[in-house]
């Protein structure tokens, strides 16, 4: 098995779930790639945090490399082709390629890129304003700079300071020009290195932030091959999010209540099996 992508999804996410994994299949079918990925989701009715069930997903998986979807998120029409051509020719730590993010079902998108070139998490506003996670740790701690030219603004992690910082992501949000990554969860792995640094499972959001900045800390990514073109759009929803909401941490029935709101509107769509994805379809 060449590939295995990594999906965590909860019930009431159905419908977003079933137009990706409609999306994956027909891919898979169309290009002959059934030999070639698995598909492994964890489904669960809000039982374990995320963080739980990424580890999870990346100990059952079977491929040389992995990727993780959100359940939410879509892809490419030829994603799956192109990833795999990539892996049959080049072996590498890490394939990247650019990822289109919208914000709040905004039509504009903002481009991510990743290498390992790059410092973990930046923003780059235009006009000489950039800003940088430059640590996030274990013990819940991150370090933020704002840099305008050649000049650091700010620094270490404080109340005030991260406040500013909150103020002036407010005001320039609509105004990013790009974003870069080191690594990312959303990007092609090579398995041992997915697996060799664990998921937090006591840190409600940004789990995906703190594992990547662990990967970039331990220099485990030697090499790398980027596609330049974007195969992976993000969408961003606050009132959609699981984990984030106005209060810190939402309770399960909270989760349940959020969801069951938004979707009230929306008609459901049933995911019928067929022979073909029992064999590409793994769920835990």
């Amino acid at each position: 098995m060449e590939l295995s992508i990594l999906i965590a999804t909860v019930p009431p996410r159905k419908k977003y779930l079933n137009k990706l994994l409609f999306n994956l299949q027909k891919q898979i079918v169309e290009n002959n790639l059934q030999d070639k990925i698995e598909i492994i989701v964890y489904k669960d009715n809000f039982e374990k945090i995320i963080g739980y069930k990424k580890n999870k997903l990346y100990e059952s998986a079977f491929g040389k490399y992995v990727v993780s979807i959100d359940d939410d998120d879509m892809i490419s029409d030829d994603y799956c082709k192109v990833l795999i051509d990539v892996i049959s020719k080049y072996d590498v730590d890490q394939i990247s390629f650019t990822q289109a993010y919208y914000h709040n079902n905004k039509k504009n998108w903002v481009p991510i890129y990743t290498s390992k070139n790059n410092k973990y998490y930046h923003i780059d506003f235009g006009f000489g304003l950039n800003f940088f996670i430059t640590k996030y740790d274990k013990n819940k701690n991150s370090n933020f700079e704002i840099h305008f030219g050649r000049f650091k603004i700010l620094g270490d992690d404080n109340f005030f300071k991260k406040l500013l910082i909150s103020l002036i992501l407010m005001i320039f949000n609509k105004k990013i020009k790009k974003s870069t990554r080191h690594c990312s969860h959303n990007v092609v792995l090579k398995k041992e290195i997915a697996q060799s640094v664990k998921f937090t499972t006591d840190r409600s959001k940004e789990e995906d932030i703190e594992w990547a900045t662990e990967i970039y800390k331990k220099k485990l990514i030697k090499t790398d091959y980027i596609i330049d073109k974007v195969l992976y759009h993000y969408y961003y929803d606050h009132d959609m999010s699981i984990t984030r909401s106005d209060k810190k941490v939402l309770t399960k029935e909270e989760k349940k209540d959020t969801f069951i709101k938004n979707l009230k509107s929306t008609k459901d769509i049933d995911w019928v099996i067929r022979p073909i994805d029992k064999i590409n379809i793994r769920w835990i």
